[in-house]
């Protein structure tokens, strides 16, 4: 299962980069954009693979390791155009590309941080389940977007 998992994202990742790599400078915020809305694609099939039949687990997961991959070079693709342009206008390359890295972990570990409690409170009271989770879900994905 994860080996088919890991395989369908790197190919994804390389097919998706051979066609798409050309047309990912001109219209940087809508690959962006897509490639929000293909990790959000994503965490859905991944959400929903426990509610699914045993036979589609695999599938799913499949699918849900395209999307991710395909997000990951549209909004690589979509970063480095940012950055370079900001970067012929402020600071060089390097230093934009690692600030971004910088903030995108940072975002990173504030949602760890925002999960753990989230998780915290709702171990404490009647706030699991199912349908918490995709509440919680959707809110953060309408936030996200």
């Amino acid at each position: 299962a994860w080996l088919s998992r890991d395989a369908s994202g790197m190919v994804a990742s390389l097919a998706a980069t051979a066609r798409l790599a050309p047309r990912l400078d001109g219209d940087c915020r809508r690959w962006r954009f897509l490639g929000d809305v293909c990790v959000d694609a994503a965490l859905v099939i991944e959400l929903a693979t426990p509610h699914a039949p045993r036979s589609m687990f695999v599938p799913m997961l499949c699918a849900a390791s395209v999307l991710k991959a395909l997000c990951g070079v549209l909004a690589g693709g979509a970063n480095a155009a940012v950055s370079a342009h900001w970067a012929a206008s402020s600071a060089d390359f390097a230093e934009v590309q690692a600030k971004g890295a910088a903030v995108g972990t940072l975002s990173g570990l504030l949602g760890l941080g925002l999960s753990l409690a989230g998780a915290g409170l709702a171990s404490r009271g009647n706030l699991g389940g199912v349908k918490t989770a995709w509440a919680a879900f959707g809110a953060l994905t309408a936030l996200h977007v």
